[in-house]
């Protein structure tokens, strides 16, 4: 039935807060009831309130212990590292003997593997604040940096035996015994007399996790449900139970586990999945696709969900559909039907890609590519290939070999995303074939986009661009510098669009020439996105960021306060504030791709790129009472066709 908004309501604000506040009022000058404050302002996540509320005492005391350690624990609450790390260094600075940086600075240089500043470190700390635990976990500490490990050992036991019920000293125990001693079954007795009088998940787990590896799951089972019991709340357990149960091929009761998960958390995609793949096991299709679709609808961004889709309505998965290549037969094509028009370091033998396009607008891609290696330098620059890894998708390195003239092959290897060609020679050719297919996704992949080139500035034998977009979807193309029409059939629920080019013009590199984008022949698909849906997401997502908070309120008090500046002189006052302040810095783990950071994070930080920088001055704008909101452009050296269709390919 509709839902009924309702209108009769009040605000009830947090209790102590209420009090708080009213004692504040009634003692201004007592710090005390202040800091109270601050703290409810913290559990109640108000972030702001209680930046209001600490920052004058600091100001009145800007070495207090009380003060400083309070506004380092407030930014890491509000996940600012910049002004965690200068209250942090503020505390470094006034109290450097205190027991919690010191026991940090031997964490640090431990990780360092510093072992006379460690020993330095240690010996302060036990002076200060020795206790006969503390001085065995360190004794402990410095055996295994000296690699004593005979002498950590009997110093483990020895902790072991004193403190049976403390968390690190079982933990230490259960290592030496099961990893050093050899022996499963003494380290198990280890943490279950730890959990008779306590209760550690973590312990838990790894005691489960020894019965199942050790053949046990019946008794893993009983303890996962023990947990269940303490952490009612929680799901992980029956997880953990569903998937033992799978492993035994003891699906029936993997599907009874994984419905209790379902009828508390009906939304769980990853659970409603599973249970596609236990009725799959049962050979029960109708209950099998039932979950599977389910699961899509909750979370449609999961390549491997569609093709078992398929798969139970007797298709061919996604990737079945995709032709097959044998590189031997192309190389022998090149050979025989093409002569370079300009001698490069490289040809380009093969190209070929395929994007293929759910509904549920999961993604997947398949590539292929062969290279001729003509010069020295060429092998240099190919024989280490970095493919990268895309965000929510799964990369599998199918094959990757070199091949020699005569037709040998030696494989390539493999780290990760990168590959290695080995024993290059002039007039090897290289290939590479690998898949990617999406696993995870969020907002932003709902606007699908891709595009392709035909032709390059090195020789090109084929080049081959196939789209498999299933039926349904709204598939727009547009073609640069060529009015090529793709060829379209279907195949299997996709129409299949594909261009092809052999031996295309080659381009010719010339100094001050259009970009790249404008002057190849381009292809460019979308799934119908409009700009106006694309303005509307990054204005969600960015406005946050954009918030005027204490920061922000500051900035503004600095800049305005007592003057009155028309619109345009406090667009110009903001815009000098800024590049003043701020200096341009794109570095990968302080940026991502789309989201800026937290206008207050690129001020304390001084750091920025163009959206922190825009997001920074658009707070600072609309706190001035200007309407300020964020463009999303592309610089001129794109080029002018970068962005034919609506996507994100914006910088």
């Amino acid at each position: 039935q509709p839902y009924t908004k309702g209108s009769d309501f009040e605000f009830v604000p947090y209790f102590a807060l209420t009090t708080l506040k009213e004692k504040v009022k009634q003692h201004p000058e007592d710090p005390l009831y202040k800091l109270l404050l601050h703290k409810m302002y913290l559990d109640a996540f108000e972030i702001n309130n209680a930046e209001r509320v600490l920052k004058p005492l600091l100001e009145k005391a800007p070495e207090n212990y009380l003060y400083l350690l309070s506004m380092n624990l407030l930014y890491g609450k509000a996940e600012n590292e910049t002004l965690q790390n200068k209250y942090y260094d503020l505390l470094t600075k006034h109290y450097p003997k205190d027991r919690d940086i010191l026991a940090n600075d031997i964490s640090k240089y431990q990780k360092e593997k510093n072992k006379t500043k460690v020993k330095e470190l240690i010996d302060e700390y036990l002076k200060r604040y020795s206790t006969p635990y503390i001085e065995l976990v360190y004794q402990i500490l410095v055996d295994k940096l000296d690699e004593n490990y005979e002498a950590a050992i009997r110093k483990i036991n020895k902790l072991y035996a004193k403190y049976p019920y403390d968390y690190y000293a079982v933990a230490a125990k259960y290592e030496i015994t099961s990893a050093v001693y050899n022996n499963p079954q003494a380290a198990r007795v280890v943490l279950r007399d730890f959990l008779k009088k306590n209760f550690n998940y973590s312990i838990a787990s790894e005691l489960a996790n020894n019965y199942v590896e050790n053949g046990l799951p019946r008794k893993a089972i009983n303890l996962y449900e023990e947990i269940a019991e303490l952490l009612d709340y929680s799901m992980y357990p029956y997880t953990n139970i569903s998937n033992i149960y799978a492993r035994q091929s003891d699906y029936d009761e993997a599907i009874a586990v994984a419905k209790k998960i379902i009828a508390n958390r009906p939304y769980d995609h990853e659970t409603l999945a599973s249970l596609g793949f236990f009725y799959m096991q049962k050979e029960d299709k109708k209950k099998a696709l039932h979950y599977y679709e389910k699961a899509l609808s909750y979370y449609p961004f999961d390549a491997e969900t569609n093709d078992k889709i398929r798969e139970l309505k007797g298709l061919s998965t996604s990737l079945e559909l995709v032709e097959n290549l044998k590189p031997e037969d192309i190389i022998a094509a090149y050979e025989k039907d093409f002569t370079p028009s300009l001698k490069k370091p490289y040809d380009i033998v093969l190209d070929e890609k395929t994007t293929i396009l759910f509904k549920s607008k999961a993604t997947a891609k398949v590539q292929h590519y062969i290279l001729k290696l003509n010069t020295e330098q060429a092998l240099k620059d190919w024989q280490r290939w970095n493919i990268g890894r895309t965000s929510g998708m799964k990369l599998t390195i199918n094959e990757a070999k070199n091949i020699k003239t005569n037709g040998n092959t030696i494989d390539a290897e493999r780290h990760g995303a990168e590959v290695v060609f080995t024993n290059l020679e002039v007039g090897d050719y290289i290939y590479l074939y690998y898949t990617e297919q999406q696993r995870s996704g969020g907002k932003s992949d709902l606007f699908v986009s891709d595009h392709f080139s035909l032709n390059s500035y090195y020789p090109i034998y084929r080049k081959r661009y196939t789209v498999l977009s299933e039926k349904g979807l709204d598939l727009v193309y547009e073609t640069i510098n060529t009015d090529m029409k793709p060829e379209q059939s279907e195949v299997e629920g996709f129409v299949k669009y594909q261009w092809k080019v052999l031996n295309p013009e080659l381009l010719e590199d010339e100094p001050n020439s259009p970009s790249f984008s404008d002057i190849a022949q381009r292809i460019h698909i979308s799934l119908g996105n409009s700009w106006y849906d694309i303005a509307e997401w990054y204005n969600d997502l960015s406005g946050h960021q954009a918030r005027a908070d204490y920061t922000i309120e500051q900035i503004n008090k600095e800049l305005f306060e007592g003057k009155n500046y028309s619109d345009e002189e406090k667009a110009k006052v903001i815009y000098d504030f800024v590049c003043k302040t701020i200096q341009y810095s794109s570095i990968d783990f302080r940026q991502s791709s789309y989201i800026p950071q937290k206008a207050a994070d690129v001020y304390h930080s001084r750091l920025g790129d163009c959206k922190d920088i825009s997001t920074l001055y658009a707070a600072i704008a609309r706190k001035a009472g200007l309407n300020a909101d964020l463009v999303l452009i592309n610089t001129r050296n794109n080029g002018q066709k970068d962005v034919l269709l609506p996507s994100l390919n914006f910088n």
